[in-house]
């Protein structure tokens, strides 16, 4: 059993989710933001990544990287897959650019869900793409519902080439249904439209809740495409790999050429891909370990926040907590003010995942479980 109580500090250090304690008036904050963990990264990665021959050249990608993704998605996600339908990446994010450079023109719109993970509106807009942005509703369940009604009057009212889906759904953990994802696909098909599927979280789901990847849907094949990585289940986002896994021929052809006419260079680092191969080789059972310590402090957290003014979403998925400070009846600008000055605890504010996120922040959650409840007790303690 792994020990994820031992503490892997990284407080005052180059971390980008600790560089908050690198300031003097600053360095007893707690950090819970950037979306990475504060658990060592597996020894067997570590054990893994030079290659035997101890030369840092240029690596061609060999095959034991590509058979250890098919075993793991066959395994995990019920995707088969062959090895030609697998595109490399240094990250998701790259993926993103490429897909939407490929499967859109300049000044067309590319629609997302709104509470979103930010850098897509920075990916969108910098290919040039009209951004739309369609809210989700928050329902009685207390999680995220895509109006489909009002979506189809959107798709009707001007031409939506490309959508982008978060699944699961970061900042919230909400995780996207099979009639859900059904759907997407039926108004795909009747609008010509195309859908990019983000599942860099798709390791990263708790019982009883199932996860459906979009790859697995019938004729999905024909509308989209999946971007994934192993980076976040192993704690390992600085080795930059991720990989796009995409089986219509065509849009990979046109997915290709784009990596290889606009951005040159499509080789990814020998050791990011010799992390993941690693990882989805030999990872089972810390996969499995990690699942059950984040889904103690999941409950934990959710516990914690039903004693405060302070509504937590249940997250279905991932290690983020989606936090609703309304009934403070204090703006953002406060709200983060106290939390980093008063409470020492910095949260992502809500509302750079789009205006849908005002009065909203995320918390993440994956870290020592003693260190959570602290830096949680300290938030209510200011809050009420």
């Amino acid at each position: 059993m792994t020990n994820f109580d031992r503490s892997a500090s990284r407080a005052q250090s180059a971390s980008f989710k600790w560089q908050i304690t690198n300031q003097p008036e600053h360095y007893d904050v707690t950090a819970m933001t950037v979306a990475d963990m504060d658990f060592e990264t597996p020894s067997f990665i570590f054990d893994h990544l030079i290659p035997r021959s101890h030369v840092l050249g240029y690596d061609a990608v060999d095959d034991a990287y590509f058979n250890s993704i098919i075993n793991w998605q066959q395994r995990h996600q019920q995707i088969a897959l062959q090895k030609d339908e697998i595109i490399p990446l240094t990250g998701v994010l790259p993926g993103l650019s490429y897909a939407i450079r490929a499967l859109s023109q300049p000044e067309e719109s590319v629609l997302v869900f709104t509470p979103v993970y930010n850098p897509f509106f920075a990916a969108i807009k910098g290919a040039h793409r009209n951004l739309l942005a369609f809210d989700l509703s928050l329902q009685e369940d207390g999680q995220y519902h895509i109006d489909f009604e009002a979506l189809e009057k959107v798709f009707h009212s001007q031409p939506i080439p490309l959508m982008v889906i978060c699944n699961p759904q970061n900042p919230s953990g909400h995780v996207w249904s099979k009639e859900d994802l059904n759907h997407l696909i039926e108004l795909a098909k009747h609008y010509n439209s195309r859908i990019i599927a983000d599942e860099i979280h798709q390791d990263l789901v708790y019982n009883p809740r199932e996860f459906t990847s979009f790859l697995t849907l019938p004729e999905a094949d024909q509308y989209g495409l999946v971007l994934t990585a192993a980076t976040k289940t192993f704690n390992m986002p600085g080795i930059k790999n991720a990989y796009m896994l995409i089986k219509d021929a065509t849009m990979r052809d046109q997915i290709q050429a784009i990596i290889s006419g606009e951005f040159g260079d499509d080789t990814v680092s020998t050791f990011g891909y010799r992390a993941t191969t690693a990882a989805l080789t030999y990872g089972e059972q810390w996969h499995d370990d990690l699942m059950t310590y984040l889904d103690h402090n999941r409950h934990a957290a959710f516990n914690l926040f039903k004693q405060s003014k302070i509504t937590a979403m249940w997250p279905q998925a991932t290690y983020l907590m989606w936090l609703d400070f309304s009934a403070t009846g204090l703006d953002d600008a406060t709200i983060a003010d106290k939390l980093v000055n008063e409470a020492k605890v910095e949260l992502n504010d809500g509302a750079r995942y789009g205006e849908a996120g005002a009065h909203w922040f995320r918390l993440n959650f994956a870290t020592q479980t003693a260190q959570m409840t602290t830096a949680i007790e300290r938030i209510i303690h200011v809050f009420g």
